[in-house]
């Protein structure tokens, strides 16, 4: 309380009478929050050669008792695969509540709360923002709840290639391949992502240089375009080809 203000009503003029706060204090009526709340306050006392001709009724004052922050400390979020969407998996079978008042009965309620990334896109400790958490108890309205953060990292989904075709070659001493890739066509891309297939330095290797049939010819060079290529990884493909015996007279 602040009695720096505070005056004596009703004193007879001339009498030597003085109020004495050396020992005041309040008591809200209750130590819930609310607002305009009484303050019941006590120890006042008079002094002055006349203080004993007077009675002294202690006084009351309004003031307000707001909700105290709660933080929460110890909920994870789980890395994911790129998938297009912001939706993040939530651990908090760890969280605990930052704040609460000894002897209080305040709980932690997670049947409702969610995870988002910060945007859709691949990155390594990204921020998640978690909501939905809400207090339980007999004393949860006199608290106000933080909602936490988490960091986790998006990876880049893979894609595959199918229709890369190799010739045939006859054997010509080394492993050079000639491909195909006029039919191919990304395997694993989100609907409505822009990502498309550059083919523009792609080769191809046969296994070795040796005549065969069915050999395996490993693709390089296929790389990945457009605004959404960034979240994903590309697994080069393979082919199979003939080398046929170089005929000699």
């Amino acid at each position: 309380i602040d009695t720096s203000g505070a005056s004596l009503v009703g004193v007879i003029l001339g009498d030597d009478v003085s109020l004495d706060d050396a020992g005041a204090t309040g008591e809200f009526d209750t130590k819930n929050v609310g607002t305009d709340k009484t303050v019941s306050v006590s120890g006042l006392t008079l002094d002055g050669d006349d203080a004993g001709n007077y009675s002294l009724t202690q006084p009351s004052a309004l003031a307000d008792i707001t909700a105290k922050t709660l933080t929460v400390d110890d909920v994870t979020a789980d890395n994911k695969e790129y998938d297009g969407n912001t939706d993040a998996d939530i651990d908090t079978s760890g969280a605990s509540l930052v704040g609460v008042i000894l002897g209080d009965d305040v709980s932690l309620d997670d049947a409702g709360a969610t995870g988002e990334f910060d945007t859709k896109d691949v990155g390594t400790d990204k921020t998640v923002s978690i909501s939905g958490l809400t207090l339980d108890g007999d004393d949860a309205g006199n608290y106000s709840l933080t909602q936490p953060s988490a960091l986790a990292d998006i990876t880049a989904k893979s894609l595959t290639v199918d229709d890369v075709t190799a010739d045939n070659k006859e054997y010509d001493g080394n492993t050079d391949a000639d491909i195909d890739t006029s039919g191919a066509s990304l395997v694993g891309v989100i609907l409505g992502d822009d990502v498309s297939l550059d083919d523009a330095g792609a080769t191809g290797e046969f296994d070795t240089k040796d005549v065969g049939t069915d050999k395996t010819v490993s693709i390089s060079g296929l790389t990945l375009d457009g605004d959404d290529a960034g979240n994903y990884s590309l697994t080069q493909p393979s082919a199979l080809a003939d080398i046929t015996a170089k005929a000699l007279t």
